[in-house]
């Protein structure tokens, strides 16, 4: 940065990370909000049955392996274990400094999280998607973006 008098002044460490910090931390609020909020509907037994997102999480890992057998149940499955990322997320955005080959992996991490759940939306056969799915999903928008700021910021790559 350049100030008015021609001099070279550098932003300090503290500024430097404060929207990365600031958006991982929206991200994961809205992550846990998305928890309590329907995620789906979906038809059982001729009834209408609204799935909240904390639902939608235990089962999908809960049946994981049963999942794994088709590629429909694949996508959910891996869906569901890739919130691990916002179990490790308060760690990784509050800490000062993290290894520039960390920072990289989480955010591509992040990134393969956010496909499989954006690719959940194609697998729902026989169901709508609920407010608690899009905060899902824009709460790992806020992620990446955080994960990735972070890594340019941290070590000044662009």
């Amino acid at each position: 940065m350049i100030t008015d008098a021609g001099s070279e002044s550098v932003p300090t460490s503290n500024g430097n990370m404060r929207m990365p910090r600031n958006l991982g931390i929206v991200a994961c609020c809205l992550f846990l909000v998305s928890l309590a909020l329907p995620a789906t509907e979906m038809t059982i037994g001729g009834r209408s049955q609204v799935m909240l997102g904390l639902h939608a999480a235990v089962i999908s890992v809960g049946l994981a392996k049963v999942l794994m057998a088709d590629l429909q149940g694949s996508v959910v499955a891996l869906a569901g274990i890739g919130n691990a990322v916002f179990v490790i997320a308060p760690w990784m955005v509050l800490k000062k400094h993290n290894d520039i080959a960390i920072s990289r992996a989480y955010a591509i991490a992040v990134l393969i999280a956010l496909l499989l759940a954006v690719a959940t939306a194609f697998t729902l056969s026989n169901g709508t998607l609920r407010e608690g799915y899009f905060a899902w999903v824009t709460a790992y928008v806020l992620l990446l973006g955080a994960a990735s700021m972070r890594a340019r910021r941290t070590f000044g790559t662009t």
